[in-house]
C-alpha cells in the first residue's frame, strides 16, 4: 500500500474502528457521519466516496483533539437534502475536502465564465435556525480544493463559515445563500463564504450565490484574506431591501469587506448586482491591492438610498484601498468607482463606459495619485469631486469623451480643494468631454482653488476641451522644467 499505510474497514452497530494512520470507510453517509465523530487523538483518515451520498442528518462535529480528516469525493457529492447543517471542524483540527462534485461552465469569447452548471457537489445542507453555517463551520484548518458547493443554506456563510484557517483552490461554488433575520445584524452575509478569521481564494468560481451582504463572499471585522488570485465572480447578488425588512448593510455583490483583504489579482467581476453600494466590491474597511483585475457589467441599483460604485464602493469609515493597478472598469451601472475615504493609487487602469460617473468623490475620499490610466465614455462625466476632497496629481492620463448631465461636469469637477495634472515623459490629453452636449474639460467650481499644469521631461499636455470655473474665477499655474509642451485649445 501507498506509503506503507494501513487501511482498515469496519462496521460494528453503525460504529467505526480505526486503525493505523488512513482508512478508507464504506461509501454511505453513516460511514461517513462516523469518520467525522469517532476518532481518536492525532490521528489521520482519509474517507474516500465511492458514489454519491445523502442524508437526513447532521454530519456532525469533529471529535479529538490533533484529529485530521481528509474527504476525497472522486467526483462524487454529499446531500443533506436540504434540512440539516454539514460539518463542524473544531481548533486544533484540520479538514481536507477534495474532488468532491464536478460542474462544467460556457465561457465568452475572452475565456470568461458566463454560466455554471453543477453535476454534483456538497449541496443541500442548511442550518435548521438559519443561526450559523450550510455545509463546514471551521474554527480549526481547513483545505477546499477541486469541489463543488452548491445549495446550501446558512445565515453566516451558505456555504463555508470560517473561524479558523481556510485555503479554498480550484473549487466552485453556486447557487448558495446566506439568509438574514429583520433584526438589522450588519455582520450577516456571504452566499459562499463568511470569513471571520484567515482565508486565501485562488482559482476559484463564485457564481449566483446570494446574500443581505457580500454576495459571494463576506470578510467581517476580524476576518483577513491574504489574497484572492485568478478566480471569478459572476452573477452574485445581494437580497432585495424592499422585501427584507432593514435596509441597512445591504452592500458588497459579489465581496463586502468588513477587514482585511491584502490582494486581489487576476480576477474577474461581471454580472454581480446590489440594491445599494459596491456592486462588484464594498470596502469598508481596507484593501491593499487590486490588480490585473477586470470589473465589468456589475450593476448598482437603488430601492431605497442612492445607488454607489458600479464597480467599487469605498465606505467614509475605510481605512481605504492602497493600490488598484491595471484594473479595467468598464460597463458597469452606476459609478465606476464611489470612494468616501483614501485611494493611494490608481495606475494603468481604464475606467470607461460606466453609467455614472467614472470616479465620485465625497466625504474623505482623496486620492493621492492617478497615473497612466484612461477615463473615457462614462455618462455623467470622468471625474465629480465634492466636497473636502483631493486629487493630489494625475499624471500622463487620459479623458475621452466623457459627458456630464450636470452642468460643466465634463471630464473633472474639481471642487475646493488644489490639483496638479502632470505630463511627465508621457502624454496626458482631454478631448471630447461634454456638458449637455458642450465641450467641458475641467470645472473649477470654487474661488481661490488652484489647478497647476505641469510638463516635466518632455511631456506633452493637450486640453481639447475648454477649462472653466465659478462665475469665470478660477486660477490656474503653468509649471515645467522647459522641455515639454502644453496645448490648450
Amino acid at each position: 500500500m501507498k506509503n506503507d499505510k494501513k487501511i482498515l474497514v469496519a462496521a460494528v452497530l453503525g460504529l467505526m474502528a480505526f486503525s493505523g494512520n488512513s482508512v478508507k470507510a464504506e461509501s454511505d453517509y453513516a460511514g461517513l457521519k462516523a469518520a467525522i465523530a469517532n476518532a481518536t487523538q492525532n490521528t489521520e483518515y482519509t474517507y474516500n466516496l465511492e458514489n454519491s451520498i445523502s442524508g437526513d442528518s447532521a454530519l456532525g462535529t469533529m471529535q479529538g483533539t490533533g484529529y485530521a480528516l481528509t474527504i476525497d469525493g472522486h467526483s462524487f457529492g454529499i446531500s443533506g437534502n436540504g434540512e440539516v447543517e454539514g460539518i463542524r471542524v473544531q481548533e486544533g483540527q484540520s479538514l481536507i475536502l477534495k474532488n468532491i462534485g464536478a460542474y462544467t461552465t460556457t465561457v465568452n469569447n475572452d475565456g470568461k465564465v458566463t454560466s455554471v452548471s453543477v453535476t454534483d457537489s456538497m449541496n443541500g445542507f442548511k442550518s435548521p435556525d438559519i443561526t450559523l453555517f450550510g455545509a463546514v463551520y471551521n474554527n480549526g484548518t481547513a483545505a477546499v480544493t477541486n469541489s463543488v458547493f452548491s445549495n446550501n443554506t446558512g445565515r453566516w456563510g451558505g456555504a463555508l463559515n470560517n473561524g479558523g484557517t481556510i485555503s479554498i483552490n480550484n473549487s466552485v461554488f453556486a447557487g448558495n445563500i446566506s439568509t438574514h433575520n429583520s433584526d438589522g445584524s450588519n455582520d450577516e452575509g456571504g452566499g459562499a463564504l463568511h470569513n471571520k478569521s484567515n482565508a486565501t481564494i485562488t482559482n476559484s468560481i463564485f457564481y449566483g450565490n446570494k446574500a443581505k451582504a457580500g454576495g459571494a463572499i463576506y470578510n467581517n471585522k476580524n476576518g483577513v484574506i491574504s489574497l484572492i488570485d485568478n478566480s471569478q465572480f459572476v452573477n452574485n447578488e445581494l437580497f432585495s431591501p424592499a422585501s427584507s425588512g432593514n435596509f441597512r448593510n445591504f452592500t458588497g455583490g459579489a465581496i463586502h469587506n468588513a477587514g482585511e483583504i491584502d490582494k486581489i489579482t487576476n480576477s474577474y467581476f461581471s454580472g454581480n448586482k446590489t440594491y445599494n453600494q459596491g456592486a462588484a466590491i464594498s470596502n469598508f474597511k481596507h484593501i491593499g491591492e487590486i490588480s490585473n483585475t477586470i470589473i465589468e457589467n456589475n450593476i448598482s441599483t437603488t430601492q431605497v438610498n442612492n445607488a454607489l460604485g458600479g464597480a467599487i464602493y469605498n465606505y467614509h469609515k475605510a481605512t481605504g484601498i492602497d493600490k488598484i493597478s491595471n484594473v479595467s472598469i468598464l460597463n458597469n451601472t452606476c459609478d465606476g468607482i464611489n470612494s468616501n475615504a483614501l485611494i493611494q493609487e490608481i495606475i494603468d487602469s481604464k475606467i470607461s463606459g460606466n453609467s455614472g460617473y467614472g470616479i465620485q468623490l465625497d466625504s474623505n475620499g482623496n486620492i493621492t495619485t492617478i497615473e497612466n490610466t484612461e477615463i473615457s465614455n462614462n455618462t455623467l462625466g470622468g471625474i465629480r469631486i465634492k466636497g473636502e476632497v483631493a486629487i493630489e496629481l494625475i499624471k500622463n492620463s487620459s479623458f475621452l469623451n466623457n459627458g456630464g448631465d450636470l452642468n460643466n461636469a465634463g471630464a473633472i469637477w474639481l471642487n475646493k480643494k488644489n490639483m496638479k495634472i502632470q505630463a511627465d515623459n508621457g502624454t496626458t490629453i482631454f478631448k471630447g468631454n461634454r456638458d449637455k452636449g458642450n465641450p467641458a474639460g475641467i470645472w473649477v467650481n470654487t474661488g481661490g482653488t488652484v489647478l497647476t499644469l505641469d510638463q516635466i521631461n518632455s511631456g506633452h499636455m493637450y486640453f481639447y476641451d475648454p477649462i472653466k470655473g465659478s462665475n469665470n474665477f478660477y486660477n490656474v499655474n503653468i509649471t515645467g522644467d522647459g522641455t515639454g509642451t502644453l496645448h490648450l485649445y
